[in-house]
């Protein structure tokens, strides 16, 4: 009977250890998780602030009701294309840009290299003429199930 109140005594030690290890677990990965998410967040906001993005503005109308051509108005902007660059780094990665899908609610930055480590924390660039400018770039990040980029809710 004293052996296996032992037995019993081990078994309920071994359980509390598991139950601790897969608790310690869980709470590191959503923990990590939501430092990564804000980490992401004040790259976005500190890229925003430091790099302001030229408004669409409406075209003139002229007295006969058409719009003028951009030779008769050549300093208006006419694009989002950014003032100046920025500074600004995402772990050790050149951000480029930002990208924000407000239908899936991801506010991501844009960094300039496609790495396994740099498409883990980020959206790369991985090639094309670069962002606001003609013609198309390709864009590439992954989904690794952590809530970082391309998590659908």
């Amino acid at each position: 009977m004293r052996r296996g109140k032992v037995f019993f005594n081990i078994m309920i030690g071994i359980m509390m250890i598991a139950l601790i290890s897969m608790a310690s677990y869980v709470a590191y990965y959503y923990v990590s998780n939501y430092l990564a998410l804000k980490e992401a967040e004040e790259a976005v906001e500190e890229f925003e602030k430091e790099v302001m993005v030229v408004e669409l503005e409406e075209p003139e109308v002229q007295e006969n009701g058409q719009a003028p051509t951009t030779s008769q108005n050549p300093t208006k902007p006419t694009t989002n294309a950014p003032k100046k660059t920025s500074n600004t780094s995402y772990r050790n990665y050149a951000m480029i840009g930002t990208i924000q899908i407000p239908k899936t609610k991801v506010k991501a930055p844009i960094v300039d290299k496609v790495t396994p480590k740099s498409i883990a924390a980020a959206v790369g660039t991985l090639y094309g003429p670069g962002l606001n400018q003609v013609g198309n770039t390709v864009l590439a990040a992954h989904n690794y199930r952590n809530r970082n980029i391309f998590f659908q809710q």
